[in-house]
């Protein structure tokens, strides 16, 4: 019951706004909130009805296997309060506890000896928790505040020998609703601190603040501030910027951000926003790796379902002039990126530009090859994120290859070549992104339902809502 908000934060973020550094906003809706509130009551529920109670003695009594058996929550709540408090409550709930009893009295010369069960009924529990969102070391950090029980009823009814003198039962029944009541209300509030205290160790531990995204690329999630609650919900940012693993996270880059991303109106249980600067920093990144020289050699022509054979000098002799000398010599094509590319995100879309080299290689007899022709392309290659059987798609949709001084190279080469060679690698590194969780990550045992995305200027915009699995 006080799970509800901590365990959704800490598990989006274990992926995973406000300051200008910040390329990932996220934000949790009360759709989602209440969503994974009734899910953590069933995680905590069995807990606490495994609820056992210590053993009491005192002068004329003893109390034993005092236990939950069976819980009802009621009704739950949040109250939440600016910039980053939030108290969980639970009332009208019900609970039934039973133990095990034995008491002595004294009366005149004879000590009366007494024992059996007592079954519990206690109704109108109220419970509630206060939890602080913090930062720590640019992970999320929890501190868990007061917790409060107070059981409104408490009826009680006992079974065994002797308990029907007056002096036995007022001596039994005064000690459940006295001592047995305060100690169980003190025990539902140490068991649920205590598993909330759990539940935010293991999950902050396993926060990683730089995760490997592909092509020798790592993405800097580090939370930027504490999460903020406004408007009942709650939102965070994440650094978001992606760094080649080589030149490490320091690194300049050649371009600025546009806007810090601003979270959509979404009704949603989670949504989020990338920042185009983001994907503007991969590229950049993968570029640095050297992971935008590619080739094409004729085994890889050969075995292609495009080419399905290996292409000779003597084919392109009347493009290639210099090839006459070559006879059929196999050939391989490469392309190597003159800058990093650019992406742009519109209502429309994503695009992404850049500028290559194109050149041809004859591969000779003793295994070397020599360059005999090169001259610049660019490619102007379009995205549209999408939906499709409840995963977010990013594949190239089109692409345009304008070749600069081809001197009548034919177009059909270059457009195969960048078709085989770049678009691959660009949807290889979407599909990094798309597929890595980073996205739209599973939560606990939960998976995304309902999938939402969009474009606008300079963002690409994300909704989800969850279901079991």
């Amino acid at each position: 019951m006080k799970l509800g908000v901590f365990f959704f934060l800490s598990v989006v973020m274990l992926l995973l706004p406000h300051q200008t550094s910040s390329y990932i906003s996220i934000g949790v809706s009360t759709r989602g909130l209440d969503f994974m509130k009734n899910a953590v009551l069933d995680f905590l529920k069995p807990k606490l009805e495994k609820l056992k109670i210590q053993d009491f003695s005192e002068k004329n009594y003893a109390i034993s296997k005092i236990q939950i058996q069976s819980l009802n929550l009621g009704r739950t709540n949040y109250a939440a309060k600016f910039p980053n408090d939030f108290t969980v409550s639970v009332s009208r709930a019900s609970a039934r506890i039973t133990a095990n009893w034995k008491a002595w009295k004294r009366i005149g010369f004879i000590t009366v000896r007494a024992s059996g069960t007592g079954t519990v009924t206690g109704s109108d529990v109220r419970i509630s928790q206060d939890i602080e969102l913090e930062k720590e070391k640019n992970k999320p950090a929890f501190e868990i505040g007061k917790c409060k029980t107070s059981i409104g009823d408490f009826k009680v009814k006992l079974k065994g020998k002797n308990f029907l003198l007056t002096a036995i039962y007022n001596l039994i029944i005064g000690f459940f609703k006295g001592r047995i009541r305060r100690e169980i209300e003190k025990a539902i509030c140490k068991t649920a601190v205590k598993e909330l205290g759990n539940r935010a160790k293991d999950l902050t531990g396993k926060y990683s603040v730089s995760r490997y995204l592909a092509l020798g690329s790592n993405i800097n999630l580090a939370l930027e501030q504490s999460p903020r609650i406004l408007n009942n919900r709650i939102t965070a940012t994440l650094n978001g910027q992606c760094y080649s693993i080589e030149h490490n996270s320091k690194q300049r880059f050649p371009f600025r951000r546009q806007i810090n991303p601003s979270l959509p109106s979404s009704t949603k249980m989670v949504y989020l926003s990338v920042d185009e600067y983001m994907l503007n920093t991969l590229l950049y990144s993968v570029y640095q790796n050297n992971q935008l020289e590619l080739k094409l050699t004729s085994r890889q022509m050969k075995l292609s379902s495009v080419f399905g054979r290996t292409i000779t000098a003597r084919e392109l002799v009347r493009f290639i002039r210099p090839l006459q000398r070559y006879g059929s010599a196999p050939l391989q094509f490469g392309l190597d990126a003159s800058s990093a590319p650019k992406a742009q995100i519109t209502s429309s879309g994503v695009t992404v530009t850049g500028t290559f080299t194109l050149y041809v290689n004859v591969e000779k007899p003793d295994g070397s090859t020599e360059q005999v022709f090169r001259f610049t392309v660019r490619v102007n290659a379009s995205l549209k994120p999408k939906i499709d059987d409840n995963r977010i798609k990013a594949d190239v949709t089109r692409f345009t290859a304008t070749g600069v001084d081809r001197r009548g190279f034919p177009q059909s080469f270059i457009d195969t070549t960048v078709d085989k060679l770049l678009l691959n690698r660009l949807n290889y590194l979407l599909r990094s992104i798309t597929g890595s969780g980073l996205i739209l990550p599973k939560l606990y045992r939960f998976k995304p339902y309902r999938l939402s995305v969009k474009t606008k200027t300079n963002v690409i915009e994300v909704g989800s809502d969850f279901t079991d699995y």
